[in-house]
C-alpha cells in the first residue's frame, strides 16, 4: 500500500512523524514525504526506504 505524508517546514513538526514513517516502511508500505526541500536530508537520513 502506498502512503503519503505532508508536512510543514518545522523540525518540531517533522521529528514526531519520523517514527511513524519508519514503522510504515518496516511494514512494507511505499511512503512518500512532501515537505520543504530544506528538511529532505533530515527525513532521508532518519528513514531509509522512502520514495
Amino acid at each position: 500500500m502506498a502512503q503519503a505524508m505532508f508536512g510543514v517546514d518545522g523540525v518540531s513538526h517533522i521529528l514526531p512523524s519520523l517514527e511513524i514513517l519508519r514503522e510504515l516502511v518496516a511494514r512494507g508500505h511505499r511512503v512518500s514525504v512532501v515537505n520543504d526541500p530544506h528538511q529532505r536530508e533530515l527525513v532521508e537520513d532518519a528513514v531509509q526506504g522512502l520514495e
